[in-house]
């Protein structure tokens, strides 16, 4: 197993054993935004960042084969298939940041997570963790604001 780019389930209960579909992907001057279908219970999952991302990119499943059979014939297909939300430790994509950076900023500072949907891979390095807000179908808010329990909010 390669010691660079260990994928690890992100230790967030509710998010474990999703897997879902990319809505959209949106960065304005409010940070970066990724919402998210789920495949099972349609409930709706927005990943937001309110601080600097350092850098992400989306690369389209289809784009992506040679990364999925690494990775399946590393984890396992179920690990992929029924999970959607990783950790990545000894990240080179984080690597990548501190080498553009003249050090200035070290991968040890940096959060790599890496979301793979039914569709995409996203990576996403940044210094602090996201928050996400998980939306039920029965919430006509379009927010979350108000009808989400503290578990569903982080």
């Amino acid at each position: 197993m390669d010691k660079n780019n260990k994928l690890v389930i992100w230790n967030k209960k509710q998010l474990i054993g999703r897997k879902c579909d990319v809505c959209f992907i949106l960065e304005d001057n409010n940070g970066l935004r990724i919402e998210l279908t789920d495949c099972v219970s349609n409930e709706r999952i927005n990943i937001s960042y309110s601080t600097v991302v350092c850098s992400y990119r989306n690369i389209g499943e289809s784009f992506a084969i040679n990364w999925v059979e690494q990775k399946i014939a590393e984890y396992g297909l179920d690990f992929i298939a029924k999970n959607t939300f990783f950790l990545i430790e000894n990240s080179t994509y984080a690597k990548l940041i501190q080498e553009e950076t003249h050090g200035a900023v070290k991968k040890e500072q940096l959060f790599h997570l890496e979301i793979v949907a039914t569709d995409s891979v996203i990576d996403i390095v940044s210094f602090l963790e996201p928050e996400f807000y998980i939306f039920s179908e029965s919430d006509s808010s379009g927010t979350g604001d108000g009808s989400l329990s503290h578990e569903q909010r982080t």
